[in-house]
């Protein structure tokens, strides 16, 4: 399967090697808020990769890495459990992140025609969105030791009912289909197993370089939630109303004031965050 993502690796030309500065990185489960808080934190001045996408604002080249990892141990990001199982043995821990560095530091020799074009980094730093950093931070810390952490969450039932809801229409698609997302059970399990996976962040590298991003709160009060975010990445304060404009323009709930009248069809969790 690692196979099958290469080539895509060989045309992301977006592939930063090591920085002074730590990224800043975002977690969460799919279908938190992780896509509105990418691109709030690049309104903020935090380049987040000039190859991120449109649509979920991920950046190409280190989903694929991520992507790689998972593969390497024959996961996937909605079967987690054979790569986290990976980290209960040293020397396959020690070969994922020596996988994972060769893909930052040697991308010629690894990947042939891949090159590194000279990036500059925002004024608040640098860093980059991906649910699956959900299961593969600790190998990103051990590479950047200085990284920070924004974890993104959200009521479990609603990401548990837009997992769902997505899982069922790319069924009626047929297309990126996740077996195990398609019922509630299969969904609420693996919520789980995202939460477990990111328990362990706070005390690997202190409570001070985790902000945690509440989307409730993120929704009901943008300008205070992205006022202290600004804060704890150094970003000028002349920005925050600009970033709040994205909360108002492109949440779901963007005409809802109170969070408890939020009662909207299951169907419209498909276009909810991602």
């Amino acid at each position: 399967r690692a196979r099958r993502i290469l080539p895509q690796l060989y045309m992301s030309t977006a592939t930063p090697g090591r920085r002074s500065s730590g990224p800043v990185i975002v977690v969460g489960m799919h279908r938190t808020g992780t896509s509105l808080t990418s691109r709030i934190l690049q309104s903020l001045g935090v380049d987040m990769g000039p190859d991120a996408s449109s649509a979920h604002h991920e950046s190409l080249s280190f989903m694929m890495r991520n992507r790689l990892l998972l593969s390497a141990a024959n996961a996937e990001w909605d079967q987690p459990q054979p790569f986290l199982e990976a980290f209960g043995d040293p020397d396959w821990k020690r070969t994922l992140a020596l996988l994972l560095e060769q893909t930052i530091e040697s991308p010629r020799e690894w990947l042939l025609s891949l090159r590194q074009p000279p990036q500059t980094v925002g004024p608040s730093g640098w860093g980059w969105k991906d649910p699956r950093n959900s299961l593969t931070w600790p190998l990103w810390l051990e590479l950047y030791p200085t990284a920070r952490f924004v974890r993104v969450r959200q009521n479990r039932s609603d990401v548990i009912t837009s997992l769902v809801t997505r899982s069922q229409e790319n069924l009626r698609l047929q297309t990126d289909l996740s077996i195990r997302t398609l019922a509630e059970a299969g969904a609420d399990s693996l919520y789980s197993e995202y939460l477990a996976a990111l328990t362990p962040i706070d005390s690997a590298v202190g409570e001070q370089r985790v902000f945690d991003v509440c989307y409730d709160g993120l929704l009901s009060e943008p300008g205070a939630t992205i006022a202290s975010l600004a804060d704890w990445i150094g970003a000028s304060e002349a920005d925050v109303a600009s970033a709040a404009a994205l909360v108002r323009t492109t949440s779901r709930y963007a005409n809802v004031t109170n969070i408890a009248e939020r009662a909207v069809p299951a169907a419209k969790h498909k276009l909810g965050p991602r």
